[in-house]
């Protein structure tokens, strides 16, 4: 969810999922260990069977399981633009650099780098990391780091607590990997706003500030920043946030259950943040915890098999079409790779913030 304003709609009605045939195994995969008792017992990777049964243990990624899968291959079917081989395969339609994105990619890449080994990988991640610096850095208020810059290359003023959250990942991940000293100070950095954007009588994170860059902007809660905070940061002292999602935004309509975006729309049920409080409440761990995040997971798990324009295997974004983050933007329901794969990381305990591996 982009913030202040979005720049486009989650989950569009006009994607296109990957081939419903599923993933092919490459010659001599072996199937991990790990995943034996999973395929036996739930169908994992047949056509039309959902992909991970709700009633299964969430094991780590392990390494072995973690390599396999970043090499493992590309849909036995594919229509054109299915899968993309190279940057002339992108056709990049809003050209706005957003910090949130820029720092998702920057961890992808990283992640990438410590399964791979590859530098370019590592030198991709802190090229991002450095672009936003440049670029983004902000002394006002809180500090932290603005939005990015629009599609004609003007400054985003406001600053976002999800962007923020992101960017603390992102530099951490880099911190971690490089030694450098100068990324720990950027990954503070952008702590320190995030931080500041708590509410603690609430009991949750603000969305961000207004364009002057000090004012808290009062005007919307979303899941996202109250989920992913604690998956970030793993401070005790804001875990009340992940309390506040389950009994502020738990919905039920349309036969679905799950949690809604933000507090104004709660029509419908948005099935990634469903996905994004299930791995917070696991790695929190409180009493009932796990519980209630294998209930929201068996939530997820009926959308994939009943969900509107479902086809078994991915997960649709939201229950309804229309839905709205409370921002300008909407969710639709139709098949969405990052609803997919946050149901993947829930489902398997894997917080997408840290070192995978």
């Amino acid at each position: 969810m982009d913030e202040l304003p979005p720049t486009s709609a989650s989950g569009a009605s006009d994607g296109s999922p990957l081939s419903g045939s599923g993933l092919a195994e490459p010659p001599g995969w072996a199937r991990p260990s790990t995943m034996n008792w999973r395929h036996n017992a739930g169908g994992l990777g047949q056509p039309g069977r959902p992909l991970v049964p709700a009633k299964t243990a969430s094991p780590r990624l392990t390494d072995e399981l973690f390599s396999r899968l970043v090499a493992y291959g590309t849909p036995q079917e594919t229509r054109p633009g299915d899968v993309l081989f190279s940057p002339g395969d992108v056709d990049a339609t809003d050209p706005a650099t957003l910090a949130g994105n820029m720092a998702w990619a920057g961890q992808a890449l990283v992640q990438l780098y410590a399964a791979t080994g590859r530098t370019a990988y590592l030198a991709g991640a802190e090229a991002i990391g450095n672009w936003v610096q440049t670029h983004c850095h902000d002394t006002r208020g809180p500090g932290g780091y603005t939005g990015g810059e629009t599609a004609n290359g003007q400054k985003i003023e406001w600053k976002s607590t999800e962007h923020n959250i992101d960017l603390y990942a992102l530099f951490s991940l880099l911190a971690r990997k490089t030694g450098d000293p100068a990324w720990s100070a950027r990954a503070a950095w952008a702590k320190r706003f995030v931080v500041a954007m708590w509410n603690a009588k609430a009991g949750h994170f603000a969305v961000g500030t207004a364009t002057d860059g000090v004012t808290t902007n009062p005007a919307q809660v979303p899941e996202d920043v109250n989920s992913w905070s604690f998956l970030a940061l793993r401070d005790p002292a804001y875990a009340a946030s992940v309390t506040w999602i389950s009994r502020n935004l738990a919905v039920t309509a349309g036969g679905f259950s799950g949690v809604s975006p933000c507090l104004a729309d709660r029509s419908g049920v948005w099935f990634e943040g469903t996905a994004h409080l299930a791995d917070a409440l696991e790695f929190r761990g409180d009493p009932g915890d796990d519980a209630l995040a294998a209930k929201y997971l068996a939530d997820i798990y009926y959308a994939q098999a009943h969900g509107p324009n479902g086809d078994g295997l991915g997960i649709i974004a939201a229950s309804k079409d229309g839905l709205t983050d409370c921002a300008g933007g909407s969710y639709y329901a139709s098949l969405h790779t990052g609803t997919t794969a946050w149901y993947i990381l829930a489902a398997m305990k894997v917080d997408p913030f840290h070192p995978i591996r």
